[in-house]
């Protein structure tokens, strides 16, 4: 049952790096572009990594049946993506197909193998699009084993043991690999995007932190564990930036931008793993912190120390940056999480007219 436990675990080792090849490189083209610098050296790093591995192990190797799994991304890409993208993977394949020949003292180029290639693309770009794209990747995956196969009678470079049943097993891998490309891969895609389509609408796109509908899902979360009784104490800091619209119209909004965004920076520097940033609106931005008592007047004298009159040089102008700051705890102030960020708001409000900017 040797045969077997090689085909088993050629199956599963191919199909795997497919998998994440062929998802990774489609996420990255959708999402930055075929020609960023980021797709091209992540695409070339993960190739990398797999054509080491075959290169390394003698059994697996850049070989004739192995030809159907180093095509697979570049018929991923061809079907469902960005075609520019399946000239990169073709010439990438096409040159690592000669590396282990050339890591030889003798630098003989294996022909055969790099015609196969050639010719495994050409049948790729060839062949026109379909609007079945399941249909349309089975047949690409049928004619690429097909002049595999054919390849291998013409230019007989190796001995196969029970080459009929080689084949027949090797075959299977087409329905395998067309049934991934068509189902699995389109899936995981989607979660992917739509994880990050989440992300995105959670982050601050200018500062980088989380923003308002951040704030308002974690509050949520805060009032349902209040309503189990799960609750454990906390505490809302809210920031208001001094003299900011005077920022704006003096300098610009661009600088007011900058100041935002290095507001922001240092505010998160200064925060721990269960603490959390956001931008509340404009110039406001809210802290959650499980800190209540001395150890959060100790953290709200750190801030002090270490954002307050944050001096920045934007765009030629000094800047000094304070801010006013109101504080709410919970089951001090109140034992209501909706009423955390009205009652630091107020005292945000109180502070900012009076002479001190630490509640």
């Amino acid at each position: 049952m040797d045969w077997y436990n090689e085909y088993v675990t050629d199956l599963f080792l191919y199909n795997s790096v497919y998998i994440g090849l062929a998802t990774f490189s489609a996420f990255l083209t959708k999402r930055y572009g075929v020609f960023s610098g980021r797709t091209i050296f992540s695409l070339i790093a993960l190739y990398t990594g797999f054509l080491l591995f075959m290169l390394l192990n003698p059994y697996y190797e850049i070989e004739f049946f192995n030809s159907l799994f180093m095509i697979a991304p570049v018929i991923m890409v061809r079907v469902y993506y960005d075609i520019r993208l399946t000239y990169v993977f073709m010439l990438f394949i096409i040159f690592a197909s000669q590396l282990k020949y050339f890591s030889h003292s003798t630098n003989t180029v294996d022909l055969s193998l790099g015609l196969l290639y050639l010719f495994l693309s050409a049948i790729i770009i060839l062949i026109p699009t379909l609007k079945n794209k399941t249909l349309h990747t089975f047949i690409l995956f049928s004619a690429s084993y097909a002049a595999t196969i054919l390849n291998l009678f013409i230019w007989p470079t190796i001995a196969i043991e029970n080459i009929g049943l080689e084949i027949l097993l090797w075959g299977l891998n087409i329905f395998t690999l067309t049934f991934i490309a068509s189902k699995i891969v389109p899936d995981l895609m989607e979660f992917v995007e739509m994880t990050y389509t989440k992300r995105d609408l959670e982050i601050d796109a200018l500062t980088g932190v989380y923003n308002r509908l951040s704030f308002n899902q974690h509050m949520d979360m805060l009032f349902l564990k209040e309503r189990n009784k799960n609750l454990s104490t906390f505490s809302i800091l809210f920031f208001d930036i001094n003299k900011f619209k005077y920022i704006n119209d003096t300098y610009g909004h661009l600088v007011g931008d900058y100041v935002l965004m290095a507001f922001a920076k240092k505010l998160e520097q200064e925060l721990q793993a269960d603490e959390k940033v956001f931008r509340y609106g404009g110039d406001e931005f809210v802290v959650y912190t499980p800190k209540t008592g001395d150890s959060l007047q100790k953290f709200i004298n750190q801030l002090d120390r270490n954002v307050q009159d944050l001096p920045q040089s934007i765009e030629g102008h000094f800047i000094i940056v304070n801010y006013s700051i109101g504080v709410a705890e919970y089951k001090k102030d109140t034992r209501s999480v909706p009423e955390m960020v009205k009652i630091a708001d107020e005292k945000m409000f109180i502070n900012k007219h009076s002479a001190s900017s630490i509640v």
